[in-house]
């Protein structure tokens, strides 16, 4: 499905708050590598590369018209590409952090996909997202039981 930035852009005080608030929560990290999928247009992902600076950040996206506007935001330890989070969840790539705002909820077959994203995790690494709407409950308290 093609997403439409301008008209994704009208809606993001709708969007910012649940970020920020999301964001909140990652525990302090020294150093390592997160990923932010379903990054959009990297408005947001900006955020997380100024707050936690010795992190790397990977933004992601399945849409290239979204992620046309995130050249804008990258900076020394934010960059973007384009993947789906099933093709991230079937990588190998390991990270420390996964943070996900409203965009896991696209996916299908959640068990599946929480259990492989769970996997990419590093020791101790943090699992961050937020879902609206279409997520099961018990696809969750089904990974988690892993």
């Amino acid at each position: 499905m093609p997403w439409n930035p301008e008209i994704y852009n009208k809606f993001k005080d709708i969007r910012f708050k649940p970020f920020l608030d999301l964001m909140e929560l990652i525990k302090p990290v020294e150093s390592g590598k997160a990923i932010d999928l379903g990054c959009g247009t990297g408005e947001q992902s900006i955020f997380l590369a100024e707050k936690f600076k010795q992190i790397d950040f990977l933004g992601v996206d399945s849409s290239a018209e979204m992620l046309a506007k995130s050249k804008a935001f990258e900076i020394e330890n934010l960059h973007f590409e384009q993947s789906t989070n099933e093709g991230i969840a079937n990588s190998d790539k390991k990270w420390d952090l996964i943070f996900s705002n409203a965009a896991l909820q696209w996916s299908d077959n959640h068990e599946e996909l929480f259990s492989k994203l769970i996997n990419l995790l590093n020791s101790g690494g943090n699992l961050q997202y937020k879902c609206r709407f279409r997520m099961k409950i018990s696809s969750i308290k089904s990974c988690i039981s892993l």
